[in-house]
């Protein structure tokens, strides 16, 4: 499997995660073991900060990427969990940005009116 690039736009407030092409050391240990990629974008990591949040972690949309990736693919209907479900959830760093941490997770916020965009990427 050959490494892409992305193309296109990589302004995120994930700034730990922004870059546009995957590292070449750890892609192929992942591709042999992860039945699935997710792309998520800014409001999936907010969903993500907040959701993380409720349970007493704090932390920034960085560190609220993988919560982002798991809310994305149940959304999506790519999970198929259940009560005896158990998910390992890598939470990166705290809060980074103290004012962006309240804007996005103690304020309220408009309630998505169209489904939320992520992107699904089959293993190869």
């Amino acid at each position: 499997d050959a490494l892409e690039a992305a193309y296109g736009s990589t302004n995120s407030e994930m700034q730990g995660l922004n870059c546009g092409t995957p590292s070449t050391a750890a892609y192929p240990l992942l591709a042999s073991r992860v039945d699935d990629f997710v792309v998520v974008g800014d409001a999936w990591a907010h969903d993500g900060m907040r959701w993380l949040h409720k349970h007493g972690l704090s932390t920034s949309a960085t560190g609220a990427a993988s919560a982002a990736g798991l809310l994305a693919a149940t959304h999506a209907g790519r999970l198929d969990l259940d009560a005896t479900s158990v998910v390992l959830l890598l939470v990166t760093e705290a809060v980074t940005d103290e004012a962006l941490f309240e804007k996005r997770v103690m304020m309220r916020r408009v309630v998505h009116t169209h489904p939320p965009r992520s992107t699904l990427a089959p293993r190869r």
